[in-house]
Parts: structure tokens; sequence; C-alpha cells
């Protein structure tokens, strides 16, 4: 199972992670490097799409407390979020939105870095692994092991 996630932003993260077929197999993020041909946002004809068994991305929300730092903002990170629901629709794929709040609950660094090397990431490719592997688990599509 590939699962193609995004942290939209002006900044946007893109991972694609690499589960296979046994949810105890531990997720395998596809190689960096190749990544960075992808992420530029502006070429999203180079995302080979129909590869993708799901789009997971991080939710927008506005809350009180950050309304007013808001006022004049273009809001690029909603805007991105259509973008990525138009090219699922063009590619038949039902975008899975997930609240930062769960991803960042469920899996802080501390559950990232036992499966993954951080240190390669940015803040905003972290974030989008941490949406990716929300989703695998709220799915059961990944199963913790014991020994983890």
């Amino acid at each position: 199972m590939l699962v193609f996630a995004f942290d939209p932003g002006e900044t946007t993260g893109f991972v694609v992670v690499d589960q296979g077929k046994d949810a105890t197999r531990l997720p395998l993020l596809v190689d960096h490097e190749e990544l960075k041909l992808l992420q530029a946002f502006n070429n999203t004809d180079l995302i080979n799409w129909s590869a993708a068994d799901v789009v997971a991305m991080e939710e927008f929300r506005v809350y009180p407390a950050k309304a007013q730092s808001l006022i004049n903002n273009t809001l690029i990170a909603a805007r991105r979020i259509g973008a990525l629901e138009q090219l699922c629709f063009v590619n038949n794929l039902t975008p899975q939105v997930i609240p930062a709040s769960q991803s960042k609950q469920l899996w802080p660094d501390t559950r990232l870095s036992k499966y993954f090397d951080l240190h390669k990431l940015t803040g905003h490719e972290r974030d989008a692994l941490r949406i990716a592997m929300t989703y695998l688990e709220n799915n059961n599509k990944f199963v913790e092991t014991v020994n983890a």
C-alpha cells in the first residue's frame, strides 16, 4: 500500500510511505532523495498519482486564538488543500483529511524515530509522515509490534 501524505502550506511537506500488504511489517519511507524531485509543488505532473492507494493530508483549521493573525493572509494552506483535492478527484482518489492535533498526539518524534531516520526530514516532511502513519494506524494498516 502506497500512502502519499502532505502537510500543505507555504513549504509543503510530502512523503510516500510503502506499507505493503502486511500490517505488522515495518513501513518504508520511499527514498527521500527521489522525493526531492516531487516536492516542487508546481510539478505535480511528476507525481505518479495512479500509483497511490491513499492520499492523506493535514486538515487546515482557523482557531479563534489565531484568527486575528490571519487577517490579510492569503491562506495558502487552504488553497493547496483545494489543489490536492482537485488532483485526487481527477485521479479518482478520495483524500483522507487528518487533524494535525491527532497526528501529533499519536506520532510524536519519539515514536516516529523508532521506525524512521528523522534527521533527513524537514519539519513539514515529518508532519506529512505523521499524517501517513496516523492514516495507517487508524485504518488498521499498521500494527505496532511489541519489540519496536
